[in-house]
């Protein structure tokens, strides 16, 4: 666990370093390195007390299904004083450690948001201790309710309940806020944006700036965004093109059709995606128009007509 959020987490911040040096150059490169490396230092630090905690929610959830299994209801209600101390014992350990559970997830969530990674394994591993919190509340309150009906005096045991039941319902909002989350991230990461043009239409919207695919100051409304992984073919309508932002050429081809025409073939999304989250290709197109050449030779030959091709 802890070498995947170390792992997920590092790639954002090599991610950061290549785009601060792509853009300033060496230049301040130094100073740049070591303010990485005292974030990766305090993300390390952050991580492993992440850890920590999950590691005690596991402890905890094991203790209590071994206290679960001394709490014995006799069929006819009847227990003894130290039968009732036992109950009563084990009763206030698991709601303790229920609370404290409880607790370590809130802090859980409060630094996975922090750290502003979207972090998914993180975060279904949170929902995950949520849902197994959300279960075992249920299940001790289920039997706080059985003592009850059965006369069962059990100290604080209405205080239990309500706190139980509270639990329960704070757990259900957190746990629906958890999956709306964890589904914005999916969404988030799994986005791309992507369009397609001539030389001249890339440049008037902007997009190709002296040769090269502009970050800024483009117009957006020409690029389309999708889920990459429910794009795998993109029709191209030209028999020529290129593709002008960085892909790795292992994971796509373009294959021309009966009629010549080209479409992009995404073999490998998520390695396609990798290096840019942007696609945008260039198409060429054949112009044909007449041109009168004069040939040089012979001296009084007269002009010949010629049709010439030319891509645009």
């Amino acid at each position: 666990m802890k070498r995947t959020i170390l792992v997920t987490a590092f790639a954002f911040l090599m991610a950061a370093c290549f785009s601060m040096t792509s853009c300033k150059g060496n230049k301040g490169g130094k100073s740049e390195l070591d303010s990485i490396a005292e974030a990766n230092k305090s993300l390390e630090t952050q991580v492993e007390e992440m850890d920590e905690l999950i590691s005690s929610v596991l402890a905890n959830f094991q203790e209590i299904s071994a206290m679960e299994g001394v709490i014995n209801v006799p069929a006819n209600g009847e227990m003894n004083t130290s039968q009732k101390e036992r109950v009563e014992s084990s009763m206030q350990m698991i709601t303790e450690k229920l609370k404290a559970n409880k607790e370590d997830i809130d802090r859980l969530n409060a630094k996975l948001q922090a750290l502003g990674s979207k972090n998914a394994v993180m975060t279904k591993t949170i929902k995950a201790l949520q849902s197994e919190l959300e279960s075992k509340t249920k299940e001790i309150r289920r039997l706080t309710e059985e003592l009850q009906r059965k006369n069962i005096a059990i100290k604080d045991l209405d205080d239990m309940v309500n706190d139980l039941n509270q639990n329960v319902e704070a757990l259900a909002t957190t746990t629906e806020k958890q999956s709306e989350t964890i589904a914005a991230q999916d969404a988030s990461l799994n986005t791309v944006r992507y369009c397609v043009g001539t030389k001249n239409d890339l440049k008037e919207m902007g997009i190709l700036v002296n040769g090269k695919v502009a970050t800024e100051n483009y117009t957006s409304d020409y690029f389309r965004q999708v889920d990459l992984r429910k794009l795998a073919r993109i029709p191209l309508y030209c028999k020529k093109a290129e593709l002008l932002t960085n892909h790795p050429s292992s994971s796509y081809r373009l294959s021309p059709g009966d009629d010549k025409q080209l479409t992009l073939e995404i073999i490998d999304p998520q390695n396609f995606w990798s290096l840019s989250k942007v696609l945008v290709v260039r198409t060429y197109y054949y112009l044909f128009y007449r041109s009168k050449i004069r040939l040089l030779e012979p001296k009084h030959s007269p002009h010949h007509i010629a049709w010439v091709a030319v891509f645009r």
